[in-house]
């Protein structure tokens, strides 16, 4: 698992919020949970995110993000920041314990 200052390296993006924030899987904004990343590539979205779960979200330079509370990657090119990060993650090995608010996952399961 990756934290949101690792992936924004990556992807050339300026993190806003908690730099430390694991990211364990990519979501879409409307089914994210809080290890999750979702996107916006409509600055106009943004007010969606209140209603998300998500602990950490990519949006676009320019974004008005006065009122967010999830961790923010601020990038020029979101749909690229999105590919480089999903192809990253899909390469972490998986990860076995708990996760926050998640309950634990058996060390046998498959």
């Amino acid at each position: 698992m990756l934290n949101a200052a690792e992936l924004a390296v990556l992807c050339d993006a300026e993190v806003q919020g908690l730099a430390g924030r694991p990211i364990a899987a990519v979501a879409p904004l409307n089914l994210a949970r809080p290890c999750d990343l979702a996107w916006i590539g409509d600055p106009a979205q943004f007010d969606d995110a209140a209603s998300s779960h998500a602990g950490a979200l990519i949006v676009p330079r320019g974004v008005k993000t006065g009122h967010a509370s999830a961790t923010l990657l601020v990038s020029g090119d979101p749909v690229a920041a999105l590919k480089l990060v999903i192809a990253t993650l899909e390469r972490q090995p998986i990860t076995v314990g708990s996760f926050p608010g998640r309950g634990v996952v058996d060390a046998s399961a498959q």
